[in-house]
């Protein structure tokens, strides 16, 4: 974020109302400057240090900015779908298999492009095909509304109908968008409420090395049931076959909850990337293990995709969610992995923490038997880096006219009341109510799971009645509690 934009919201006498109560005094931020922090930030904040802040004293529902001041969301004329997401990479493969995905979206369309993510090396995948379908009856056949099979189109990639993807890595996969392709939705005939697209990759020759990754967090297992419950019956079907199903479409191996470990969770479709005339809204969820709702009953409720559900049953309208909480990942790779992200679908919002304990857990390992001003040394300089992560990642949204939504540290049990840093996150949430980006919001996590009051003394904590089954993340509940407060800030700009 520039000194400009950070000046323009000082003047605007960001943050309204209240009385500044975050703990963060002149003389911190200038300890913040001494210990690396850029000059325009630390400048913008020298600004505001004496604003007062409209956040103190409110309640959980009021934790958000005051989203009912800002204009309406700009219309995204394209929007994006990406169901679940993971940085496992499955086992290499040397035979040619035919990987289908079938994609439930959310509005009608009339043009596609495949989101296709790589994380080996630079791969070509010798056919891609799709097709519509007015029911899901067949997990593997595309039919119309009177049960006749539906032809399947080419997709191409420059004008080639044999798709090459960049190399990526396991943390940091490429991704690529399809050439754009005029294809019309068909009306769903067995009362389902989305739109239907179905996929077919064919991988490369037997004999040739290949490398795709699991649709799902860290393991190559999923629960395609309990997505569609998270999702709102949003389903999403995946089937594989040996050799080449792509050119002459047959019956493929359809894989089940009971099967999945027996078949491919693999594919290098990660989502869809579509052009509706309706209304329709994608939010793109970007973070780690907190984000993307690990230890959730589902797996898969992260806030995120909760308020996305929420936004489209009270609103009627469509609201695709793009999912980029990738477990496990510091902020410097799910940051990178979200901007490619973003970049390529502009999500017209998109979430992001400016804090990770997966962050906090290097930097506590690394500064373990030093010196005390060594390890503090350390830590500020880990929040710091975070939080130059999060605001240019803002910028990026903001560039095309998104609305970017930082997200205060999320209380994590076990993390959260360690001495070596606990006092660094409370910090950090300070800083995003200080520094929200112009025309953007901020869900503070803090205190809308712990009724946190700002305090650079006491970090939040994670109440036990939040806590999942792992002892460690946020359960169903309470990821529900940031969902509905992202929800209800989002309804007056929808």
């Amino acid at each position: 974020m520039t000194r400009a934009a950070l000046a323009v919201m000082a003047a605007a006498g960001w943050p309204p109302g209240g009385a500044l109560a975050d703990g963060l005094t002149s003389a911190q931020l200038n300890s913040m400057l001494a210990a690396g922090m850029s000059a325009p930030i630390a400048s913008a904040l020298s600004q505001v240090a004496g604003q007062p802040n409209g956040l103190a004293g409110l309640n959980a529902q009021a934790q958000v900015a005051a989203a009912s001041a800002l204009p309406p969301l700009r219309q995204q004329l394209w929007q994006a779908v990406m169901p679940f997401w993971g940085e496992a990479i499955a086992p290499a493969q040397s035979t040619q298999l035919t990987l289908g995905e079938d994609f439930s979206l959310d509005g009608r369309f009339t043009a596609i492009q495949l989101i296709f993510a790589n994380p080996g090396n630079a791969v070509t995948l010798p056919a891609v095909m799709v097709a519509p379908s007015a029911s899901a009856a067949s997990k593997t056949t595309p039919v119309d509304s009177s049960g006749n099979t539906v032809g399947w189109t080419a997709v191409s990639l420059g004008g080639a109908s044999a798709i090459t993807l960049a190399a990526g890595t396991a943390s940091r996969p490429s991704l690529t968008l399809s050439d754009p392709l005029p294809l019309q939705s068909l009306a769903r005939s067995d009362g389902g409420a989305f739109s239907l697209l179905y996929t077919r990759v064919l991988s490369p020759a037997s004999g040739t090395s290949w490398t795709a990754s699991y649709l799902t967090d860290l393991a190559p297992l999923l629960s395609l049931a309990a997505y569609a419950s998270a999702s709102g019956g949003r389903n999403v079907a995946l089937y594989f076959g040996g050799g080449d199903l792509v050119s002459t479409p047959a019956v493929a191996n359809v894989l089940t909850d009971a099967n999945a470990a027996l078949g491919t969770t693999f594919s290098y479709v990660a989502g869809i990337r579509y052009l509706s005339p309706d209304r329709v809204v994608t939010i793109m969820g970007c973070g780690d293990s907190l984000t993307a709702g690990f230890s959730t009953a589902s797996g898969y409720a992260g806030f995120g995709l909760q308020a996305s559900v929420a936004l489209s049953r009270q609103l009627g309208i469509g609201v695709s969610y793009v999912a980029h909480g990738y477990p496990g990942q510091s902020s410097a790779d799910f940051t990178a992995n979200c901007r490619t992200a973003a970049t390529l679908l502009h999500p017209a919002v998109v979430t992001l923490p400016i804090d990770s304990p997966n962050d906090w857990t290097g930097v506590s390992n690394t500064a373990s038997g030093t010196a005390s001003a060594t390890a503090t040394a350390a830590q500020d300089a880990a929040r710091i880096a975070m939080q130059q992560r999060a605001l240019d990642l803002a910028d990026t949204v903001l560039s095309y006219g998104g609305l970017p939504v930082l997200v205060t540290p999320i209380p994590f049990a076990g993390y959260d009341a360690a001495a070596q840093y606990g006092a660094e996150r409370a910090q950090g949430g300070a800083f995003a109510r200080l520094l929200s980006p112009r025309g953007g919001l901020v869900l503070d996590a803090q205190a809308i799971i712990s009724g946190y009051v700002p305090s650079a003394n006491r970090p939040p904590s994670l109440p036990a009645n939040c806590i999942a089954a792992d002892g460690a993340h946020l359960n169903d509940a309470c990821q529900g509690m940031l969902g509905t407060a992202l929800a209800r800030a989002l309804v007056p700009r929808l």
